[in-house]
């Protein structure tokens, strides 16, 4: 018999977190969390016979035992942005939101940094009723041995705050 992976704790959920809005009102979101394979897949290992494969929309992606073992630390992340809302996030090249942790257990590789990568959207409805219900899909988690390039910084409050209002 094999070694099994557990993967309960990428499970949906859903989490509220309140924020003060730019124009000084206060309102709760409703954060449904979903998480994408790639917090536990590579798709730079190698497809050897007998791996376990994910198909992707590319290309299969091969299970990471690192990737899997950090992964159990990400639900932990990202809670940690609802108790924080107002810890800066940035956005990528890719147009998408990352967050990082340069201290986690097991220890990072010095001069790395484990980030997870996300996208914030509204999922519709009134703006004017509490909670507003917010979709926040983790694409991505793991180690990289080179800083993420951003094109923009902003507290996660405030990028909640923009998918569903806008810049104001």
């Amino acid at each position: 018999m094999g070694t099994e992976y557990s993967l309960t704790h990428l499970k949906e959920f859903v989490d509220f977190f309140d924020w003060k809005l730019s124009d000084g009102r206060h309102v709760t979101f409703r954060m449904a969390v979903r998480f994408a394979d790639h917090c536990y897949t590579d798709e730079r290992l190698p497809l050897v016979d007998g791996c376990y494969t994910v198909p992707g929309k590319r290309k299969p992606r091969v299970f990471c035992t690192d990737r899997h073992m950090r992964s159990f630390q990400v639900p932990a992340i990202v809670r940690g942005l609802f108790s924080k809302p107002a810890q800066t996030i940035s956005m990528t090249m890719e147009n998408n939101w990352a967050t990082f942790c340069l201290q986690m257990k097991p220890a990072i590789p010095r001069g790395k940094r484990y980030y997870v990568f996300f996208r914030v959207q509204f999922l519709g409805g009134d703006p004017n009723i509490d909670p507003l219900p917010m979709d926040l899909y983790i694409e991505s988690a793991y180690v990289k041995d080179v800083q993420v390039r951003f094109r923009r910084l902003a507290p996660f409050g405030r990028i909640v705050e923009e998918a569903v209002f806008g810049k104001q």
